[in-house]
């Protein structure tokens, strides 16, 4: 399985600087760097259910139970124009436990948990942190059921590495951002809102929410997708040390109704 992304259109637009002192923000790792990071997905389906033939019983479809994905990343290479190319390596994958998960769901769960050790992911991005480039690879051996999970995987990672504006900023300092993205195999037009709520050195917090631009074809179509989270900032690594993410999407499926995805996802890092 191999998936590649291309670059992808962003525009930043600053709204307000922040207070003073302010500073240029950019990512400047070192090639050689590496980090271990433990990713907590936990994906909620909502799926319409079709109408059952007289006499017949609906089942509704069982809840995804919540999984915990070490990876290792490392920095393959930094260019002279600031662009990091890095790698990421997915270990193996363990259910968190919960008791609303029962055996039957948990003994069908394991393929995907297995089919998931050994993906690998190239990311090529700039030094104000615009993912130019994505390459995931999986073993050949790997469960065709894990690929459903690689893109929010990947989404994960990209969230994580906040973009930044062009100009010098401070705490308080708002940037509004428009790109393309996938979701669920469409591309979609996304806007998303950041706010610096920390910043010292190389260190910063920040907020951030998106969702589909409501010019879109996609927001035509009836797709809303909508992201926020907040994430803990180290310039000098490529991943943040900490970040919560929630992406809701809704895709209309005809006549039988919306489904709705709520993906929740969280990362720590060192």
């Amino acid at each position: 399985m191999e998936a590649e992304q291309a670059a992808p259109k962003s525009n930043v637009k600053l709204a307000e600087p922040g207070a003073e002192p302010r500073s240029v923000l950019r990512y400047h790792p070192k090639a050689g760097d590496k980090q271990m990071a433990i990713l907590t997905l936990k994906v909620k389906l909502d799926v319409p259910m079709p109408q059952a033939a007289p006499g017949a019983a609906l089942q509704a479809p069982p809840s995804i139970p919540a999984m915990t994905i070490p990876m290792d990343i490392s920095v393959q290479s930094v260019g002279a124009n600031g662009d990091i190319t890095y790698q990421t390596v997915m270990g193996e994958a363990t259910l968190v436990q919960d008791t609303n998960t029962t055996p039957e769901v948990a003994q069908a769960m394991q393929p995907v948990l297995a089919g998931l050790k050994g993906i690998t992911g190239t990311v090529v991005m700039s030094n104000r942190g615009v993912t130019k480039k994505t390459d995931i690879k999986a073993p050949a051996n790997a469960n065709p059921q894990a690929r459903q999970f690689v893109d929010q995987i990947k989404g994960a990672t990209a969230a994580s590495s906040v973009e930044f504006p062009e100009e010098a900023v401070g705490v308080g300092a708002k940037w509004d951002s428009k790109e393309q993205t996938k979701v669920q195999g469409a591309t979609v037009e996304q806007t998303g809102s950041y706010e610096v709520t920390s910043l010292e050195g190389d260190k910063l917090t920040a907020k951030f929410t998106g969702g589909v631009d409501a010019g879109s074809k996609a927001a035509a179509a009836g797709m809303n997708v909508s992201v926020s989270g907040t994430a803990t900032v180290d310039l000098s690594k490529v991943v943040a040390p900490t970040a919560e993410i929630h992406v809701h999407t809704e895709l209309p499926m005809g006549k039988a109704g919306v489904m709705k995805e709520d993906v929740t996802m969280s990362i720590e890092a060192q």
